[in-house]
């Protein structure tokens, strides 16, 4: 099973990683907020509503991100900035595998840029008003 991280952990990324963390995969959420992330790491990630459930997790700020990951999906609030940092973060660390794929979630109005450190975009795709574009490190090989 590959490495995953969950950057930009805010009430949807966390709801997705306790429900796959739940499910036996093994994903970091990551956060800028340290008090966000230590109240998830003491105390997880308690989802209500349909369901009541509060499942251990394992949350880190950006500058805690270590190893490789094989999948990192982004998911920042939109139109503040937060997608371009979370871009800059990842393409200028070694945090990415060779053939690992970063998922970025943002307004469709928001331009983002085609490279960014050692990332390049792969791909992107259109729904509505929001875009998920797929990028990958330069030097990947397929």
């Amino acid at each position: 099973m590959g490495k995953y991280a969950i950057y930009g952990a805010g009430s949807l990324g966390t709801v997705l990683g306790a429900y796959i963390t739940k499910n036996g995969g093994t994903v970091e959420l990551i956060n800028r907020n340290r008090a966000h992330v230590a109240a998830l790491n003491e105390k997880g990630a308690t989802i209500t509503g349909t369901v009541n459930m509060t499942v251990p997790v394992k949350a880190i700020t950006p500058d805690e991100m270590q190893g490789e990951y094989d999948v990192i999906f982004v998911d920042p609030p939109y139109q503040i900035g937060l997608a371009d940092r979370a871009l800059k973060q990842i393409g200028s660390h070694p945090v990415l595998a060779k053939n690992g794929v970063v998922v970025l979630e943002c307004s469709r109005e928001e331009t983002k840029a085609e490279e960014e450190g050692n990332l390049i975009l792969r791909r992107r795709y259109d729904y509505g008003t929001v875009s998920v574009l797929i990028y990958v490190r330069k030097d990947r090989e397929d």
